[in-house]
């Protein structure tokens, strides 16, 4: 049992390391809504530049290679995209397993007969 929870804790320090050096917010100043919200928004005016853009390409000599930049652009900016989402998923899980972690420490020490730490 407790290596199974130091386990857990160690795996969830890794994971707030991995969101830190992605770049994210601290978690305790986050709103995942608002930060969702912001990741949709901006993958919105991205498809609009993008379908912008690919219009305007048909209209000019090279379609080819200008259907090649956009596409590019618009990879780099949804795995941008895509990695921000990512690392708010895995602080909302470690936040989630953080919760879960602390209520199994105070069932435990309840059974054990001792009040549970505040």
């Amino acid at each position: 049992m407790m290596r199974a929870l130091l386990s857990c804790c160690l795996g969830l320090l890794q994971l707030a390391a991995l969101a830190q050096s992605v770049g994210v917010v601290p978690p305790a100043s986050l709103d995942p809504q608002a930060e969702r919200s912001r990741i949709a928004a901006e993958r919105g005016r991205e498809t609009a530049r993008y379908e912008q853009q690919e219009r305007a390409c048909y209209a000019r000599f090279a379609v080819n290679d200008c259907l090649a930049a956009n596409r590019a652009q618009r990879r780099g900016v949804m795995d941008d995209l895509r990695r921000q989402t990512l690392a708010l998923d895995a602080i909302e899980r470690k936040n989630k397993a953080l919760d879960q972690i602390e209520r199994i420490r105070d069932k435990t020490a309840t059974q054990d007969g001792q009040p549970a730490a505040p």
